[in-house]
């Protein structure tokens, strides 16, 4: 009588399949992580342009025009991890923009560039618009708009209550 052995467990063949899957899997989800981490810290910035907003907004409805300039708007120099540079401009009497370069995201695409709000005051609100670019509207120095946090994505309004 002959006997046969049965082995329980995966052959090599089996396992590297595995992790031939596995690593298909990753090479896909690691720039997802990437661009993930580098919205989540450019949330702190779109933070700093929150706060330099309200002060934009209160001297508007308080005086019917748009600061000449930061220090009118109570706005003071901001520099954090993520924040490199924050600069108010008055284009208009109705409209300003605050643009932010960024620093530290982890992420080169976004290292070194712009992002701004623009203001526009009509009816007694200011509607904002946030969009990749500094100032000047200049593009070649912009965050990448798939690395924009959500809620800098839309427009939203300051009205006087």
């Amino acid at each position: 009588m002959r006997h046969t052995s049965v082995c329980a467990g995966f052959s090599l063949i089996e396992l590297m399949i595995v992790v031939g899957i596995i690593s298909i899997l990753a090479a896909g989800a690691i720039p997802q992580y990437q661009n993930y981490a580098a919205r989540a810290r450019l949330t702190e910035a779109v933070q700093v342009l929150g706060a330099a907003r309200v002060g934009v907004a209160e001297y508007f409805i308080s005086r019917g025009f748009m600061p000449a300039n930061a220090p009118e708007a109570g706005i003071e120099t901001v520099e954090s991890t993520v924040v490199k540079s924050l600069v108010y401009t008055q284009s208009s009497n109705t409209v300003a923009i605050l643009s932010v370069e960024v620093q530290g995201t982890g992420n080169s695409a976004a290292d070194g560039k712009f992002f701004s709000m623009d203001g526009v005051a009509a009816n007694g609100m200011i509607s904002w618009n946030c969009r990749p670019g500094d100032k000047g509207g200049r593009t070649s120095k912009a965050v990448p708009s798939h690395l924009l946090p959500g809620n800098c994505r839309g427009i939203v309004a300051d009205q006087p209550s």
